[in-house]
């Protein structure tokens, strides 16, 4: 699936940084502590690669390339990504909230911060799973060859 192979490759690098966010919910359930540096490199990446650059391509290119081709993406989908990724937000905000008393050792931030990563990586892995098995062999099936083509170009870019 060349069309969709740039977003595939997001998908590792996003799973990579979700697997060491699950560290960090390790060391606060069980150590009890939470290391400021790396939490905030986390959420920065989230914030940064996620939400701006992934979503972005995922939104602008892929979903409108979709839509042209008349393949509907919330059928592939089973809904809005809308609403997921602002839950997704909402969870990245209170983790971001967490930070500093959890990584000062404070027990209620500690579990704050635990609780919304977990939530957190369980939405963005099932968003990549409905990508992945959903999506991606859809646009493979059924788009176009020219419109795959200009896919893969403007996800490129």
């Amino acid at each position: 699936m060349k069309s969709t192979s740039i977003l595939v490759s997001d998908h590792c690098l996003i799973e990579q940084v979700l697997n060491c966010l699950e560290r960090m919910v390790g060391l606060c359930e069980y150590q009890r502590k939470l290391e400021l540096a790396p939490a905030r490199d986390a959420i920065a990446f989230f914030r940064g690669f996620v939400e701006r650059c992934h979503y972005g391509k995922v939104e602008n290119q892929l979903l409108r390339a979709m839509q042209v081709a008349g393949i509907s993406p919330q059928a592939c989908l089973g809904g809005s990504v809308l609403p997921r990724r602002e839950e997704a937000g909402s969870h990245l905000d209170a983790m971001e909230a967490a930070i500093q008393p959890a990584s000062a050792g404070d027990v209620t931030a500690l579990n704050e911060f635990a609780e919304h990563a977990r939530a957190y990586i369980g939405l963005v892995l099932g968003g990549i799973a409905r990508q992945e098995d959903r999506l991606f062999p859809v646009i493979a099936r059924t788009m176009p060859e020219g419109e795959k083509a200009r896919l893969s170009i403007a996800l490129d870019t």
